[in-house]
């Protein structure tokens, strides 16, 4: 599975950044760079962070195309 989850997260940089999301970029670029740590508090706080984060851009982004 780590193979898969940093081809994702490498994926997910390009988009980031060309979109703007920052912060969320800064977030997967952290989580990539750790993915394969051995500290469970690590994992259990991107796999909290994740769902907030990606809710947090998604609203942002809904907001910016309802803009008139």
């Amino acid at each position: 599975e780590y193979n898969s989850v940093k081809a994702s997260c490498r994926d997910m940089q390009g988009i980031l950044d060309m979109i703007g999301a920052y912060e969320m970029k800064k977030f997967v670029d952290e989580m990539e760079k750790n993915i394969l740590s051995p500290d469970m508090a690590l994992i259990e706080r991107y796999k909290k962070l994740y769902p907030t984060l990606l809710t947090k851009l998604m609203s942002a982004i809904q907001h910016y195309l309802a803009r008139p």
